[in-house]
């Protein structure tokens, strides 16, 4: 399952009531989902008390709450985009698509067959020079040679530590 963390911690404006959405909590009830198990009667535990709670379950609860308000659970969505409407988007990133002039295209391929330092770039139309024929073996040295430089600089990278990732409360 997957999930993403919200941005708006405090934004219940779109909670519906009864209905699973990405904004419905995960946990309804935080304390009661906690993992803490008592086995047998605690010796502190005297006429219907109950024993009070650590400060370090209460900060566990505390934080347990504010995660799960802070996630969308994916799981839950629905699919609110139906066919029609995936269509029209079709229908008009095509039409974008050809409004883009063949010059530019070329101008595009013509670019990218020259040797350049930059392994990304941003191609107009990717439809239409994705199924041209540019000849393989030239690409596929450049390609092979950008792969060599790639591994070369991982290999080369090397992470410093600097302190705990992970501290204990």
């Amino acid at each position: 399952m997957g999930a993403c963390c919200s941005w708006c911690k405090d934004d219940d404006t779109y909670t519906v009531r009864d209905v699973d959405q990405e904004r419905t909590h995960l946990l309804a009830h935080p304390t009661c989902n906690s993992t803490s198990i008592q086995h047998g009667i605690p010796d502190d535990y005297q006429y219907g008390s109950l024993p009070k709670e650590s400060e370090e379950q209460a900060s566990l609860n505390r934080i347990l709450e504010e995660v799960s308000s802070n996630v969308i659970d994916v799981g839950a969505l629905h699919n609110c985009i139906d066919q029609q409407e995936i269509i029209e988007r079709q229908n008009l990133y095509n039409a974008k698509l050809q409004i883009v002039p063949l010059s530019s295209v070329a101008h595009t391929i013509v670019s990218l067959r020259q040797n350049s330092a930059c392994l990304l770039k941003d191609v107009p139309g990717p439809d239409k020079v994705l199924s041209r024929n540019i000849g393989l073996p030239g690409n596929y040295r450049c390609i092979l040679v950008h792969i060599n430089e790639i591994q070369r600089l991982l290999s080369s990278m090397s992470v410093e530590h600097k302190g705990d990732l992970v501290v204990q409360f």
